[in-house]
């Protein structure tokens, strides 16, 4: 019993319960109040194929709301991938409005806390253009003002389905001695072994490490050469070579060729463009003695050497 008198309980296991009770009325209406509207995603990411391969992913409310909020989808890039929502109830393929409780037909309002099925289906297309990445954008709307302006975004990846070398940067930039990389792989699983070289189009700019890699439906580590599996990427080390000589930036490309008896993938051949920035420092121009015998009449000349202090790749003009 809890006794009024002198401001608590004689008993210290009621003060304690009366405690609890008063913490659960107050702090947890709270608490839910405070909380901040926002949408609750199953996954950030996704990956989806050329060959329809699909994913999913969930969105729902973060809080029950006691006015409607509409979830709009859209993808960045159609040709790579579509979004629809593929569970009930919803507004339509493209938006879901939460409400406090589902509603069927005709109302078609999904409870807030009732997660919205989204399915992502990769497209294809007849370009070997490796995997593509894309961008899925949540945007809320609706008449709830609290869930206004909320937007969240799921990244892609559309995996190609066409046999060709997939190469992660297009361009590559170093400095005299100093590095930059890029990684290669196979678009789909080969018959047969794929050997991809590299060279470099100028040693005296850059140079590239390893000279060749040995792709295969399987890995085979003890093979000779050791064959890596055709979906492991592999990183390539593209070094700029170093001179003596001050000079502009230079140009090279970096060459992908592959040799296979699969068909489908002998023959390819893929390039990576390269600039090598110059780290020397520019020459000093020097000036010889000279010396003249004075005469009684006239003018002599007085002539003198001008020298670099190395050679440069730049035109140097002396005034």
């Amino acid at each position: 019993m809890i006794n009024s008198r002198g401001g608590g309980s004689r008993n210290p296991a009621a003060r304690r319960l009366a405690g609890a009770l008063l913490a659960l009325t107050f702090l947890a209406p709270l608490s839910a109040a405070a909380q901040t509207a926002d949408l609750v995603l199953s996954k950030t990411e996704v990956t989806t194929g050329e060959d329809g391969t699909t994913a999913t992913f969930t969105v729902r409310l973060n809080k029950s709301v006691t006015s409607g909020v509409d979830v709009d989808i859209s993808v960045d890039d159609s040709t790579e991938a579509s979004v629809a929502y593929t569970s009930t109830p919803r507004l339509s393929a493209t938006r879901v409005r939460f409400w406090r409780a589902n509603a069927g037909a005709p109302f078609n309002l999904r409870a807030w806390n009732n997660p919205a099925v989204v399915t992502v289906t990769g497209l294809d297309d007849a370009i070997a253009d490796g995997d593509q990445p894309y961008v899925i954008t949540l945007r809320t709307g609706g008449p709830n003002a609290e869930f206004a302006g909320i937007t969240r975004t799921v990244s892609g990846t559309n995996r190609d389905n066409e046999p060709g070398l997939a190469v992660s940067e297009s361009s590559v930039s170093t400095t005299e001695g100093m590095t930059d990389t890029f990684t290669v792989q196979l678009n789909t699983v080969p018959t047969a072994p794929v050997t991809v070289t590299f060279a470099s189009s100028d040693t005296d700019e850059a140079t590239v490490s390893p000279s060749r890699i040995t792709f295969g439906a399987t890995a085979m580590p003890s093979a000779s050469p050791p064959v890596v599996k055709w979906d492991a990427a592999q990183t390539v080390t593209v070094t700029g070579a170093d001179d003596a000589v001050d000079e502009d930036a230079q140009p090279y490309t970096i060459t992908l060729s592959s040799t296979s008896s699969d068909t489908d993938y002998n023959s390819l051949s893929r390039t990576v463009s390269g600039t090598n920035a110059d780290d020397d420092d520019p020459p000093t121009v020097g000036i010889g003695s000279a010396s003249v015998l004075e005469g009684d009449s006239g003018q002599t000349n007085l002539n003198f050497t001008v020298s670099l202090s190395a050679a440069s790749g730049k035109q140097v003009t002396v005034k």
